[in-house]
């Protein structure tokens, strides 16, 4: 357990783009030099990877700082790395400069195995992949870009004030403006960018907050009797979609029966999916057997669950039948399930909810899906 010690992130800029593994080896060896080069300064004697922990990620490293060692060493480090990339790039890297964005944090890390446990690591990370970062680091003319943490920040100037280990030129002088960065959860996380050629925070594209945390019902209408395997393949695609996308999703999956949907109604739901056989009389096939709209409503006593649901969506054949009679916005689409479709159904709905409301995104995604 590291407690309180300064974090280090560091990512080689079009790292992707080099082509074939002898230039990628090239490029890591000659970073691997520098980066023991600019260590040399606070350790001229011996292996400063004995005292400092440092780790490649495969397009660049992490180290953690022990913790003698205070946020202005490591500042001091990062701008020594910057100054050997200036020099290399400005000599024989010229046919070929190395880039780097680098992210400070301060706080705790635990090392499991080779897997690392700590909050403040993975808001560094959040740091170094954020896109109005990522652009500033490509646009301008230095060839490595630093963020830090507001913790960081805040230990950095209390350092500063309490010792004077450095001439106060190198990092008292030192320019910085507000970052904010918004993770997929919308949460916004605040630090600072050095630079004077960054863009005042009012002028930061940020990312659109998250909707508010969606309860995602799923009723699977595959059983022994209906088998029905393009539903589960459908349905495992929409729940990676989900999951993978910006939005806070709780998601329950559970076979088509009226017992599902008392349970579903007894726990909350914004959105209802279902997946699975209808007719042309506008029923679903449950395991009970063929429902319409007021069995599953008044006759189970439900019609407030229906009233609540921000959404429902009805894949089956003749589903639009079914769905006409429903209080909330719905989509019910008239064809047969096919493996492919409704093509796109769920990424049209992910993208059209970065700009509208959930009942608005409904009605959006069925309007781009070419199934109908």
């Amino acid at each position: 357990m590291f407690t309180d010690i300064p974090i280090l992130l560091l990512d080689l800029e079009g790292f992707s783009t080099l082509q074939g593994t002898p230039e990628k080896r090239a490029v890591l060896e000659q970073l691997q030099r520098m980066l023991t080069q600019a260590a040399r300064f606070f350790m001229p004697f011996g292996d400063p990877w004995k005292k400092w922990r440092r780790h490649g990620t495969g397009d660049g490293y992490y180290f953690l700082f022990d913790g003698n060692v205070g946020p202005q060493v490591a500042l001091r480090y990062y701008q020594s790395i910057a100054d050997q990339l200036t020099g290399y790039n400005d000599g024989v890297g010229k046919t070929f400069p190395i880039r780097i964005r680098a992210v400070l944090a301060h706080g705790n890390v635990e090392l499991v195995d080779d897997q690392l446990l700590s909050d403040e690591f993975i808001q560094a990370e959040r740091f170094i992949s954020d896109a109005a970062f990522k652009q500033f680091a490509s646009q301008r003319s230095l060839p490595a870009s630093l963020a830090v943490t507001n913790l960081f920040h805040h230990r950095l100037q209390r350092s500063l004030l309490d010792e004077e280990l450095f001439p106060e030129s190198q990092l008292k002088n030192v320019k910085w403006n507000e970052l904010v960065v918004v993770d997929k959860h919308g949460q916004r996380h605040r630090g600072q960018v050095e630079g004077v050629d960054w863009l005042p925070a009012a002028q930061i594209p940020l990312a659109p907050p998250a909707p508010h945390s969606l309860r995602l019902g799923i009723l699977l209408g595959h059983s022994r009797d209906n088998e029905l395997p393009e539903a589960v393949e459908m349905m495992q695609a929409a729940v990676n979609t989900l999951r993978q996308s910006h939005l806070d999703v709780r998601i329950w999956v559970d076979q088509a029966s009226e017992g599902a949907l008392r349970r579903l109604g007894q726990a909350g739901c914004d959105i209802l999916v279902f997946y699975g056989h209808g007719t042309e009389l506008g029923r679903l096939l449950f395991v009970e057997g063929a429902r319409d709209f007021g069995e599953l409503s008044s006759g189970l006593g439900l019609q407030a669950f229906w009233r609540q649901l921000q959404g429902a969506i009805v894949f089956a054949c003749y589903g639009d039948r079914f769905a006409e009679n429903l209080p909330c916005p719905w989509v019910g689409f008239t064809e047969e399930i096919l493996r492919d479709a409704p093509r796109g159904y769920f990424h049209a709905l992910v993208d059209a909810l970065k700009q509208h409301s959930w009942r608005e995104a409904i009605s959006l995604a069925h309007q781009r899906t070419s199934t109908r």
